[in-house]
């Protein structure tokens, strides 16, 4: 069986058909981290179409400082973030819109009713511990996954887990007025 190394080194070469090689010994890989981002099958796939299409056309750009299969899981990695990244954007511009086209048919109490709510949160936030805060402002404002916000914060996930649940139990009773 020839090296990662070798099968590049005739792509680049010309013989194109070496990639399909590489292909086959990868694509498991690229899906599974595609995968494990996007957690949609469909996406997933097309997300490990289009990174082996940017192999495809990178490949010039590998310089074998790295493993190769070092070299594909980044490219795998940056590539399944920035969909998400995409779709994340184009959510918050329906969302926009969403918030747009319901502010058009709302009343001018039930804007005053909603902008109060929203003040509370943020008051409650403000009155929580700043690690509560941290994960909160992760969460719900830059809409981080617990594994990001783990990373972001150099904490177990299951920290993370909980100290959400802690925060959204103490904003809950702030609400309820049983904490001031």
């Amino acid at each position: 069986m020839e090296s990662d190394e070798e099968l590049v080194r005739r792509i680049k070469r010309g013989e194109t058909e070496c990639f399909e090689t590489l292909l086959r010994r990868y694509e498991a890989n690229v899906y599974a981290v595609a995968y494990k981002i996007c957690k949609k099958h469909r996406e997933a796939e097309d997300i490990a179409q289009d990174i082996f299409l940017q192999v495809f056309r990178s490949l010039d750009q590998f310089d074998n400082q790295a493993k190769f299969s070092t070299w594909l899981y980044r490219l795998s990695l940056n590539k399944s973030l920035d969909y998400i990244r995409k779709q994340n954007k184009m959510n918050e511009v329906a969302n926009d819109v969403a918030i747009q086209n319901a502010a058009i048919s709302a009343t001018p109490e039930k804007l005053i009713l909603e902008r109060e709510e929203r003040q509370l949160a943020h008051e409650y936030i403000a009155s929580l511990a700043p690690k509560y805060q941290h994960v909160i402002q992760l969460f719900y404002f830059e809409e981080k996954t617990y594994q990001e916000i783990a990373k972001l914060l150099d904490i177990s996930i299951k920290t993370v887990e909980s100290r959400l649940y802690r925060a959204k139990k103490r904003m809950q009773k702030m609400r309820r007025g049983e904490i001031e």
